[in-house]
């Protein structure tokens, strides 16, 4: 059985043409195949929500987008994460991050309290592994 011709060139080295009046000023079409599963777990959820498909999925991409790192997450006992470079490996969440010395006497001297913690807590939703190891997920 023939396979269905790609809507995305993965050869060309030019970005496939969009076709005229496929997207408005600021926005580029872009089309994915779900598993209907997934299809219907959006669907279903923007319908309850009251959004449409589209509204929810730019959502929800977007906040990946903005809290995406590249690698591995390596928690440190200061309670951040730091990336460990590892290819076709990204997460997603907060990093936390160390306060540095300027910041830790600011906030000893405004709060009053001489144990303000070291580091901002991170917070990991979740992982994509596609390496050969695929041994951890969060």
């Amino acid at each position: 059985m023939p396979r269905k011709k790609s809507a995305i060139s993965t050869t060309s080295q030019e970005p496939p043409e969009i076709p005229a009046g496929a997207h408005e000023e600021g926005k580029v079409a872009f089309q994915v195949r779900f598993d209907a599963a997934i299809h219907k777990k959006l669907k279903d959820a923007a319908e309850e929500s009251g959004l449409s498909l589209n509204q929810l999925i730019q959502g929800i991409c977007n906040a990946c987008a903005e809290n995406l790192h590249m690698g591995e997450p390596k928690f440190r006992q200061e309670g951040h994460v730091t990336s460990n470079p590892v290819k076709k490996c990204v997460y997603f969440g907060d990093t936390g991050r160390m306060y540095d010395d300027e910041e830790l006497y600011i906030d000893r001297q405004t709060s009053g309290i001489n144990n303000v913690p070291l580091a901002q807590k991170a917070n990991i939703w979740f992982s994509l592994d596609y390496s050969d190891r695929r041994f951890k997920t969060y």
